[in-house]
């Protein structure tokens, strides 16, 4: 009889403890995510990439953060872009972002455990209509940009999924 009072014990635990672990990672309905792949030929600097992140509702404000992947043949240790979107009156609103990719000893910022490196960046906070596209492009000072291989885009809501409903 103890033994199955102390098994049933530790099964609750471990229940608990996962149900909590679970509660803290509330996603809302208005988060939205995408990746693009990038040529291996090398990322032209015209060549702009568009994402169309959508929500449930037609428009949120919230955090955006980029994400890029590279290997090691990537030649620099910084990357710029630029970032645009329209807004409701047509006017565009662009912004430039720099990623430190290695620090100054040329060691990699960012993780993975194959040969490509992922490195997230907070970008900050916006108003994002549903569907509207927000472009990207890098503006470093070469015309083809190489060693990159995908790049992300993330939108966090500020509201929870309770929050919306």
């Amino acid at each position: 009889m103890g033994v199955m009072c102390g098994m049933r014990r530790i099964a609750l635990t471990a229940v608990s403890v996962t149900v909590l672990t679970l509660s803290g990672c509330v996603r809302s309905l208005n988060d939205d995510s995408a990746y693009v792949m990038l040529p291996e030929s090398g990322w032209v600097y015209g060549d702009m990439i568009t994402f169309n992140l959508t929500h449930i509702d037609s428009v949120s404000e919230g955090s955006l953060t980029i994400a890029v992947s590279h290997d090691s043949s990537y030649l620099y240790s910084n990357l710029w872009l630029e970032i645009s979107s329209v807004e409701d009156d047509n006017h565009v609103v662009r912004d430039t972002v720099e990623f430190q990719m290695a620090d100054s000893a040329g060691n990699w910022r960012g993780t993975g455990l194959t040969p490509e490196i992922e490195l997230e960046m907070p970008v900050g906070c916006i108003r994002h209509v549903s569907g509207r596209p927000i472009n990207v492009r890098h503006i470093m000072r070469c015309d083809t940009l190489r060693g990159m291989s995908k790049i992300g885009l993330f939108f966090r809501s500020d509201l929870t999924e309770d929050e919306t409903q």
